[in-house]
């Protein structure tokens, strides 16, 4: 299955990110609108943790902290 890819600048860098990836990661809806609070919340989550979020239990991985962290960081950009 090939998924749709979209181009973001961060920092004056032009990075490439699949479509909807911290949201298969995380299990959410499609119509689910996340907040930066809770993607800083679920930052501090250490590697290989168990949490859970919008009732599903999963473990802390590296590529679902990073998806969170590239999100929080998108979110800051498009607020100022």
């Amino acid at each position: 299955m090939a998924y749709d890819k979209e181009t973001v600048t961060l920092d004056g860098e032009d990075i490439e990110i699949k479509k909807g990836g911290l949201r298969r990661s995380l299990q959410a809806p499609k119509d689910y609108k996340f907040k930066r609070g809770e993607l800083l919340k679920l930052q501090k989550i250490p590697i290989g943790e168990d949490f859970e979020f919008l009732g599903k239990k999963m473990k802390m991985t590296q590529l679902r902290k990073d998806r969170i962290t590239l999100g929080a960081n998108l979110m800051k950009r498009t607020k100022k």
